[in-house]
């Protein structure tokens, strides 16, 4: 049974990450914005499964998948919107890319934005 985990980020650093089963629903805690091109680390990126990601300042999200392809994480948005991106330091959009095995969130955005980040890994 895979792992269904939730964490939500901000700038300020704190986060919360709670390990759930597949038969409880899912909630984030809001914390303070993450500021433009602030990168936090989201989770590290060993295994397979999905990340959801929502800037729920300006009502976007997107989905993405991760895999192991040759002992490399490579993650590529699966649907979504334009501005929730998969490569880094992509101009004017959140981008989402895997560097040095953890999953990371990277705000190119003119302000600040609350991220909430669901992982089904």
């Amino acid at each position: 049974m895979s792992a269904i985990h939730t964490k939500s980020l901000g700038a300020s650093g704190a986060e919360a990450l709670v390990a759930q089963s597949e038969a409880v629903s899912m909630s984030g805690q809001k914390e303070e914005g993450l500021a433009v091109d602030a990168v936090l680390e989201v989770i590290a990126s060993s295994g397979t499964g999905q990340l959801s990601i929502t800037d729920e300042t300006n009502g976007d999200s997107a989905v993405f998948s991760l895999h192991q392809a040759s002992d490399a994480s490579v993650i590529s948005k699966s649907y979504g919107s334009a501005l929730i991106d998969d490569t880094k330091d992509n101009a004017a959009t959140i981008n989402v890319y895997v560097e040095g095995g953890v999953v990371k969130i990277q705000n190119k955005l003119v302000a600040a934005v609350d991220i909430n980040v669901k992982a089904y890994i």
